[in-house]
Order: structure tokens, then C-alpha cells, then sequence
């Protein structure tokens, strides 16, 4: 994309019948590019892709989105978050219902699609949390799954900054 810098890489370690790479990805139009490398093979490879662009969800403040991720890894859904003022946010993607996600995955991105954060479930091991003090301006959550699929919900909780005052003393 010509705006953004988003990065996103997938192995062969794919769920598929073929061992193959696939991406499932949820991205805003523009213009991307695919680099194809091998680890430890030689020969011909085959490259079939399919790609349809449309508007990413916005996650506003103090709100709650549902969504599937439906083939783990290689799956991954974007959100906008857009902040008017510095805040305090945390993130959160939890599994949602029976068919919940069994091992989420939670990556935040700036404006330019560079990571800023990742969490790979909660110190629960049931879900992703992000969270910190972040200044005005557009951010991305991409919600997914390490090798998991399932349902799961994605909410954004705003507030005050937190500003600790660091007070000068001795040693």
C-alpha cells in the first residue's frame, strides 16, 4: 500500500491439505507486493492469489465489535482506531460464545502499518491484551489466531491518559 508499511508474513506451516502459505487478510485498497522465498528447496512454485478490498471496521472508543477468524494464523481481520486527544486505551480480543477462538493472537499497528504491539494471549491464556498511553492519531488492530480459529470479540476501552509524575530524589 502506498500509504502504510504493513508487514505481514506466513509460512508453510499452513493448516492446509497442501502445505502451502495462504493469507486470509481483511486490508484496506491499495498496492501491495509479495515476496516468495524458499528455505532449504529449489524448483518451480506456483502462486495463485485472491484479493478483494474493502473499508476496515472502525473500533471507536468504549465499544465492542464480533468477529471469526476462520483458519488461524494466515487469518487476520483489521480495525481503525482513531484517538482525537492522547488516551489510555486497552485492547482486548476475547473469545465469544461455544465456538470461541482457543488461542488468540492481538498485533497494533501505527498510521504507516508499522508494529507497534503484539500479545499472544493474556496471562490467562484466553485472550490478547493490549494496553498504554497512546497520542492522537490513527492506529490498527488486527485481530487473529496462532494456528486457532473460532469467534471471538473485540472491544476498546478509552480513558484519561495515565501520567505518572516522576518526582526528582536522591540516590
Amino acid at each position: 500500500n502506498a500509504n502504510m508499511d504493513f508487514m505481514i508474513d506466513v509460512d508453510d506451516d499452513s493448516r492446509s491439505s497442501n502445505s502451502d502459505a495462504g493469507l486470509n487478510a481483511h486490508l484496506p485498497a491499495g498496492i501491495y507486493h509479495l515476496l516468495l522465498a524458499t528455505w532449504g528447496n529449489s524448483g518451480n512454485a506456483n502462486i495463485r492469489y485472491s484479493f478483494q478490498a474493502g473499508p476496515i471496521p472502525n473500533l471507536a472508543c468504549n465499544k465492542n465489535l464480533n468477529g471469526q477468524i476462520p483458519g488461524g494464523e494466515e487469518d487476520l481481520v483489521l480495525y481503525r482506531l482513531q484517538l482525537a486527544s492522547p488516551q489510555e486505551m486497552v485492547i482486548s480480543l476475547q473469545p465469544r460464545g461455544a465456538s470461541g477462538i482457543s488461542d488468540s493472537y492481538l498485533l497494533l499497528y501505527d498510521a504507516r502499518g508499522s508494529l507497534i504491539l503484539e500479545s499472544d494471549d493474556d496471562a490467562n491464556a484466553v485472550g490478547s491484551i493490549i494496553s498504554g498511553t497512546f497520542p492522537a492519531g490513527t492506529f490498527y488492530a488486527a485481530s487473529s489466531g496462532y494456528w486457532a480459529t473460532g469467534n471471538y470479540s473485540i472491544s476498546n476501552r478509552c480513558g484519561a491518559p495515565v501520567l505518572t509524575r516522576a518526582v526528582p530524589g536522591k540516590t
